[in-house]
C-alpha cells in the first residue's frame, strides 16, 4: 500500500456564503470512456481529466471521502474540466471557485453537521511536546515527496484534518489537544516506513515506501518526536451533505 496524498492543500474550507470568486471561464465536458483521472493547477486556473463530480466535491471542500454524504451516482460519470481564473491566483482562491462552478453548472448544494464515528484522535503528552511555531497570521499548506510531508502553518484542527486526508489511515482525525496556534511539521514517513518494504521484485516502480498493514503505526512514528499520536475512538465529525445536484451540467 502506498501512501498517496489527496491534495497539497489540507484546509477544510467554508461553505459559500454571499458574493464568491468566480472563473473568469470553465468548459465542463463528458470524458471520453476510459479516461485517466488526472489533476493539475496553475495559478492560471485548473485542469481535470476523468474526475467525477464526487472528486470535484472532494477537491472544492478539501475534504476525504468519509467526511461527504451524498448520492452512489456522484461517483459515476467522469468529466474534463479545464477552468481559467480571472487572476493569478491561490490554490484556496482556486478552490473557492470551483465551489462556486459547482453550484453553478450542477445546481450543487450542501450543508454541515456532525456524525459520531469511529475516528483517529490527536493527543498530546504535554510534558513531551516540542512544537515549532508556524506564521499565526498564515494560511496552512502541506507539500512535499511521498515520503517526507511538510505542513506549515497549521492550527492542530488543520494537522489533523491533513492526516485524515492520507490514504491508508482508513479513517476520519480529529483534534484532541486543545492546543491553540500555528505550527510546523516535518513528517519523515520514508524513514520510519523503510524497514517495512516488501522484498525488490515488489516494490513500487516510482520508489514509494510500501507501508505495514497498520499504516497509523507510522504514522504515530512520524509524530512522536512531537509528542504526539493517534488514538481509535468514536468522535463527532463534521461532515458534508449534498442537499441537491444534478447529473448534468449546464452548457458550456
Amino acid at each position: 500500500m502506498q501512501l498517496l496524498l489527496v491534495s497539497a492543500l489540507v484546509l477544510a474550507l467554508p461553505l459559500a456564503a454571499g458574493a464568491q470568486a468566480a472563473f473568469e471561464v470553465a468548459s465542463i465536458r463528458p470524458s471520453e470512456p476510459r479516461t485517466s483521472a488526472t489533476y493539475k493547477y496553475t495559478p492560471t486556473g485548473l485542469f481535470y481529466t476523468g474526475a467525477t463530480l464526487g472528486d470535484c466535491i472532494l477537491a472544492a471542500y478539501q475534504i476525504s471521502g468519509f467526511e461527504l454524504t451524498a448520492p452512489e451516482w456522484i461517483r459515476d460519470q467522469r468529466f474534463d474540466i479545464t477552468a481559467r481564473a480571472p487572476r493569478p491566483s491561490t490554490k484556496l482562491e482556486l478552490m473557492q471557485m470551483l465551489q462556486a462552478l459547482l453550484a453553478e453548472r450542477f445546481g450543487l448544494t450542501v450543508h454541515r453537521e456532525p456524525r459520531v464515528m469511529k475516528a483517529l484522535v490527536v493527543t498530546a503528552r504535554k510534558e513531551a511536546l516540542k512544537l515549532t511555531r508556524g506564521d499565526q497570521d498564515g494560511l496552512p499548506d502541506m507539500n512535499g515527496p511521498l515520503t517526507e510531508i511538510v505542513l506549515t502553518n497549521q492550527t492542530f484542527g488543520d494537522f489533523a484534518h491533513s492526516l485524515g486526508r492520507i490514504r491508508p489511515v482508513g479513517a476520519p482525525v480529529v483534534d484532541g489537544t486543545g492546543i491553540e496556534g500555528r505550527y510546523n511539521f516535518v513528517l519523515d514517513l520514508g524513514r520510519i516506513a523503510e524497514g517495512s518494504k516488501k522484498p525488490s521484485a515488489d516494490v513500487p516502480k516510482d520508489g514509494a515506501p510500501v507501508l505495514p498493514p497498520d499504516p497509523v503505526s507510522v504514522l504515530n512514528g512520524a509524530l512522536r518526536p512531537y509528542g504526539l499520536s493517534l488514538q481509535s475512538r468514536t468522535a463527532p465529525v463534521q461532515v458534508l451533505v449534498v442537499d441537491r445536484a444534478s447529473q448534468t451540467p449546464t452548457a458550456n
